[in-house]
């Protein structure tokens, strides 16, 4: 309890190969027993890597189907160039951008939607310690970019609200599906940061109290 869930979803950068520049020691002996680190790495780079057992408030759940589910149980995120800061931005919770190679990232891999340095909503970190630094005093920084958080929503989530999903299906699927649209548009509420209610409430309890596994066959959250 009184843990902050820090959510790690990086994008991926080499298929099955995941490289992992966060020095977990010194890292989780900065944030201390406060903080549990959740780590959902990309699916097209996520095979083969084993978080130690050692690290107790390093969680992961990469297998985990539904990040959807991911982002309302964390309180922060952390990512780099991927495009779950759009989804994320949604919540109101706090991005940090944790961009090690910027750089080479722009120049020589798969680029970025913008320019990060200017638009980002919120702060862009290089290193374990500036993220370390700005996830205990993430407060302070929300604070620092709210002006730049505001523009970013203005910007990229000026479209999405309760029933943007319902409004999609309707213009693409309506003449096709006129009779059958009462028993195929859900309620957008169950569907839309509300993914299987009683399954998120166990779900955050059980990373609070760091019970929860995943079954090697299915690949799902095993709560104990």
């Amino acid at each position: 309890k009184n843990k902050r869930i820090v959510l790690y979803a990086p994008t991926w950068r080499e298929l099955n190969n995941f490289d992992l520049k966060i020095n977990l020691d010194s890292f989780m002996n900065t944030l201390g027993d406060d903080y549990i680190l959740v780590i959902r790495i990309h699916y097209l780079s996520a095979s083969g890597y084993i978080i130690p057992e050692k690290f107790k408030n390093v969680i992961d759940l990469t297998s985990y189907s539904n990040i959807e589910d991911l982002y309302q149980i964390s309180d922060i995120l952390v990512t780099d160039y991927s495009s779950v800061m759009f989804d994320y931005a949604l919540t109101g919770k706090p991005i940090i951008f944790y961009t090690y190679d910027l750089n080479e990232y722009e120049e020589n891999l798969r680029g970025v939607y913008f320019d990060l340095k200017t638009e980002a909503p919120g702060p862009i970190v290089y290193t374990d310690e500036e993220l370390a630094n700005a996830i205990i005093n993430i407060d302070s920084e929300v604070i620092k970019y709210k002006e730049r958080i505001n523009s970013f929503k203005n910007k990229y989530l000026t479209f999405e609200n309760p029933h943007s999903c319902e409004k999609i299906f309707k213009l693409v699927f309506e003449d096709h599906y006129q009779t059958n649209k009462a028993k195929r548009i859900e309620s957008t509420e169950d569907k839309i940061f509300n993914h299987s209610p009683k399954q998120i409430s166990s779900l955050y309890e059980k990373v609070k109290i760091h019970s929860i596994s995943l079954d090697a066959t299915n690949k799902k959250p095993v709560i104990k």
